[in-house]
């Protein structure tokens, strides 16, 4: 079973809100960081690293260009069409530093429908040392994931104003780590709403995930993703109908029943209109 992120680190949650980037109108004035370093990685491995520190800095270590776009439109890499073959094969090292005082501190839970001032700015980059252009386009009918409430019930637990989450995370946070001392990946989250742990999702699946859960406020949950071997359909615990029928989900079993058996959610495959970002323009940037 394939377990994701493999090959890069994301250390901010990158694609916790898919799609939501470009559903928004940009603002007047362009933001941008004060100092870039844009590098080729010649290494030749295949692993990379991408993530925010703090005090506004970010960095991308042997990225591909396609993996930067990733992380700054917060969307899925299918997403992305069209541009040369080296958007994929080159790598390269990002660094960049927002100008002191630029970005404020978060003051509460993520807001799914607002990009956040730290991916403007890599977008900005992008478009400034990459001189990348493109357009958006919507496609119908594309294969997609509705995450729903199990038959059984939610088993979220709502977030409590002044307790910590878990391991200790503050509110409005996510993140994916390994499971100690086993196979496997945790999925965490503090104080966060259904969409943006639909937008995890959506990492580990490869594909949109909608919420329809219709499920408001914010909770907690550590969601343990166990390795489970390739099945032709996923028995329902104690017997009955298939959980999932879904090629996706045959192929990696592990998401869907630690959904169903530790949050009482269920993917439903399903299909809907989704956007791409289609490359109209694109250059390698000149080393500095």
């Amino acid at each position: 079973m394939r377990l994701l992120p493999t090959k890069a680190t994301l250390c901010i949650g990158v694609l916790a809100t898919i799609g939501s980037l470009w559903s928004q109108t940009p603002p007047a004035q362009k933001l941008s960081f004060e100092v870039t370093s844009v590098k080729p990685n010649k290494s030749g491995s295949d692993g990379s690293r991408l993530g925010i520190r703090p005090n506004g800095y970010f960095f991308a270590t042997n990225a591909s260009l396609k993996s930067l776009i990733v992380q700054a439109y917060r969307i899925l890499d299918f997403q992305v069409s069209g541009g040369p073959s080296w958007i994929e094969g080159d790598r390269f090292d990002v660094e960049a530093r927002a100008e002191p005082g630029s970005i404020s501190a978060a003051t509460g839970p993520p807001d799914p429908n607002r990009p956040d001032t730290m991916s403007l700015m890599i977008q900005s980059l992008l478009e400034d040392r990459f001189q990348l252009k493109l357009h958006k386009e919507t496609r119908e009918e594309v294969p997609v994931f509705a995450l729903v409430i199990d038959k059984g019930g939610a088993k979220l637990e709502a977030s409590v104003e002044g307790r910590p989450g878990p391991d200790g995370m503050r509110p409005g946070s996510m993140r994916t780590r390994p499971l100690t001392g086993q196979p496997g990946l945790e999925i965490l989250g503090s104080g966060v709403n259904i969409a943006v742990l639909a937008g995890m999702i959506a990492v580990q699946v490869g594909r949109p995930v909608i919420d329809k859960t219709n499920l408001s406020g914010m909770f907690d949950f550590s969601l343990k993703v166990l390795p489970q071997p390739r099945v032709p359909a996923l028995p329902e615990p104690g017997g009955g109908q298939p959980l999932a029928s879904d090629p996706v989900l045959q192929a990696n079993p592990a998401i869907a029943r630690a959904l169903q058996e530790q949050l009482g959610l269920r993917l439903d495959s399903t299909r809907g209109a989704v956007e791409f970002l289609i490359i109209d323009s694109v250059q390698k940037p000149s080393e500095n």
